[in-house]
């Protein structure tokens, strides 16, 4: 009979994940917060974020992976944002960050009109917000920008790109509530985004580097 010999199997759990770094790329109305971790945390595969559950909070990108973009709507946010790194072996303690943030003042109000906008008075003052939750990101963008319109029900828009000596660009249309990929085709320089159906309108500039 031969000796015995033994495996020792050892479960290697993922580690908890590092300090959450917050930084804030978009203001009011139309919040973005990006929360990062330094690296992936040892033996994850994944890390799982969680967001306050409150409505219009939304993970525009970056689930599963070591940095997050959060919107957050106009109203007074209050709640915690978490990361847990996940493998096949399990999950790793949470690591959190509060969420503390206050109601924007109430947004100003476009022009009106179904065409172009007033190019006259436009291109004299910043963008301003309208009808619509607008949200543009990340913004400067060396490539493409993600567009995001938040609205209670799912409608299409119409976008509009102008180039500050108020040439249209491109026209095209969007959906509410659904994360759209534009400017691609646009080379470094300022240009505005008007987002509009019928009589109500809201525009943003678009910083390309």
């Amino acid at each position: 009979m031969s000796a015995v010999r033994t495996l020792s199997v050892t479960k290697l759990n993922p580690a908890t994940p590092g300090v959450i770094d917050v930084i804030q790329q978009e203001a009011c109305p139309n919040r973005v917060y990006s929360y990062s971790i330094a690296s992936m945390p040892a033996n994850a595969s994944m890390v799982q974020w969680s967001v306050p559950s409150i409505p219009g909070v939304i993970i525009l990108s970056g689930q599963g992976t070591a940095s997050i973009q959060v919107a957050y709507p106009a109203g007074a946010i209050t709640g915690t944002v978490t990361a847990q790194a996940i493998s096949n072996c399990g999950s790793s303690t949470i690591r959190q960050v509060a969420v503390k943030l206050p109601a924007c003042p109430p947004p100003g109000i476009a022009g009106k009109g179904t065409d172009a906008p007033d190019l006259k008075d436009q291109f004299k003052k910043e963008p301003t917000d309208g009808a619509f939750d607008v949200n543009v990101f990340p913004n400067p963008s060396t490539s493409y920008f993600g567009l995001i319109v938040k609205s209670t029900e799912q409608t299409k828009l119409t976008a509009r790109i102008f180039d500050m000596q108020g040439r249209l660009l491109k026209v095209f249309t969007v959906m509410s509530n659904e994360i759209n990929n534009i400017g691609y085709h646009l080379k470094a320089g300022i240009y505005i985004l008007e987002i509009s159906e019928g009589k109500n309108s809201s525009t943003r500039k678009l910083i390309k580097q």
